[in-house]
């Protein structure tokens, strides 16, 4: 089988499992990659397109991380070239204080990392983010099919923010989910355009049977 067929063959695969899963979780766009680091960096560098006007995360601008296992998170909000404001994870307390404690002139966004299962610290968040104008990002880690209800609605992790991050195994790649066309659309040019973010097709076959087993559980 020659690359382009091979290449061809794996991409046909990616887009039936992200058509699949984004019909599992209810949301509209999923976007597949090859680590969860992976899923990390294509989400800041979406965030952080010109196309997005005056809510794009610039250098220099913010991104608080709330929770805990923050090293993806840290990394990738470092490499897009804004600073990442540790706030860790809020264990008694309330989660708005311990934001807009801080909160800058310069933030552009709120990342939850992978302790967020109380369905009133996510709603928390998201009215914050709404408040303010600023990018929920919801990393769920390998907590994906875990289900909130908010405001009478029924969420599956890493559906409440504008993007959620997750993964099914560490050995089977990462992804990406949003509800917002626009930014379905910059995760899947971005993705296209670099290589090295691209999922292998024994991860895609891995994935299908890991997607099954999250459901049932």
């Amino acid at each position: 089988m020659s690359d382009i067929t091979q290449n061809q063959e794996t991409a046909s695969l990616v887009g039936a499992w992200e058509r699949q899963v984004a019909n599992a979780f209810q949301v509209a766009h999923c976007r597949l990659v090859n680590s969860h680091a992976s899923a990390h960096r294509l989400t800041l560098a979406a965030l952080s397109s010109p196309l997005l006007g005056e809510r794009a995360i610039g250098r220099g601008d913010e991104v608080i991380l709330l929770g805990a296992d923050l090293a993806d998170a840290t990394v990738a909000v470092t490499q897009c070239g804004a600073v990442p404001v540790l706030v860790g994870a809020v264990c008694d307390g309330s989660i708005t204080a311990a934001l807009e404690s801080a909160l800058s002139p310069c933030t552009r966004a709120v990342m939850t990392a992978c302790v967020f299962h109380d369905d009133g610290d996510l709603l928390a968040v998201r009215n914050f983010c709404n408040e303010y104008e600023l990018w929920m990002i919801e990393d769920v880690g390998d907590g994906l099919g875990h289900r909130h209800e908010i405001c009478g609605k029924h969420y599956y992790s890493g559906t409440v923010g504008d993007i959620g991050v997750g993964m099914l195994s560490a050995e089977a790649g990462g992804m990406t989910f949003t509800r917002d066309g626009m930014l379905a659309a910059l995760l899947y040019d971005l993705r296209e355009g670099e290589p090295s973010l691209t999922a292998t097709k024994e991860q895609v076959t891995r994935n299908f049977s890991l997607l099954e087993e999250c459901l049932s559980r």
